[in-house]
């Protein structure tokens, strides 16, 4: 069983990671597109909060390696751009700090838990991208993070209303080591 949970995260890591990539790219390009439009709509780390739910601190990779295009996309100093993105976004982790006392599955409980959930990761997130911005180009600290973590608030938004939707799907929003224990004992009373 555990050689094949293992084989199962890899497998679902991979393809999380994927959509992830796609969705960062489609929402960088989206930016750009739309360059009056005044936020930001990126689905990638809707997909690592799912990865997050699933696989906890494993699934923080999924929003590290979301960032790895961006190295490609804007053309500028290399540093910067690993600092900025993969970097900034493993901050994600802290997240998983925070609700390691709280049983994954729970999360998806309430809409309390999950606004809490996303919040969190924004946050954590936000204060990434702050402190990046402060070494790179100065100014407030706070303000850095505070300026980074509104314009986020509509992807926020929609990134909370679309958990919301997706909560019930059994085996979406689950602990998959949980989950695929309940399956593999259900199967076998079968």
């Amino acid at each position: 069983m555990i050689d094949s949970v293992e084989k199962y995260r890899y497998f679902d890591m991979v393809l999380l990671s994927i959509l992830a990539i796609v969705a960062q790219i489609m929402g960088d390009l989206l930016h750009y597109a739309l360059p009056g439009a005044g936020f930001y709509l990126n689905f990638s780390i809707l997909v690592a909060l799912v990865a997050i739910i699933r696989w906890g601190k494993w699934g923080s990779l999924v929003f590290v390696i979301s960032g790895l295009p961006m190295l490609f996309l804007h053309h500028g100093n290399i540093i910067e751009s690993i600092l900025l993105y993969p970097f900034a976004n493993a901050f994600i982790i802290f997240t998983c700090l925070i609700f390691r006392v709280v049983d994954r599955d729970h999360i998806k409980d309430s809409a309390w838990n999950l606004l809490v959930y996303c919040v969190t990761a924004y946050l954590f997130i936000s204060i990434g991208k702050g402190i990046v911005t402060y070494f790179l180009a100065g100014g407030f600290i706070i303000k850095n993070i505070v300026y980074y973590f509104l314009t986020q608030l509509f992807n926020m938004i929609m990134v909370f209303i679309i958990l919301l939707l997706i909560k019930s799907k059994a085996g979406l929003l689950d602990n998959m080591h949980m989950y695929l224990l309940k399956y593999n004992q259900e199967e076998h009373y079968e």
